[in-house]
């Protein structure tokens, strides 16, 4: 079995805002306004569970 190394980076911009980066895919995280962020990505409950 090989064995393989993962690489992925995250910033935080503002108070709720991340960006993260992982093989050249870019996703912004972040909270809606009425939770204190600037709507500008999914929350990250929403990142995650996906339907």
């Amino acid at each position: 079995m090989a064995i393989e190394t993962f690489r992925a980076s995250a910033a935080l911009k503002d108070k709720y805002l991340v960006e993260t980066e992982a093989r050249g895919h870019k996703l912004i995280i972040d909270e809606p306004e009425e939770l204190g962020g600037t709507d500008q990505g999914q929350n990250p409950v929403e990142a995650v569970y996906q339907h």
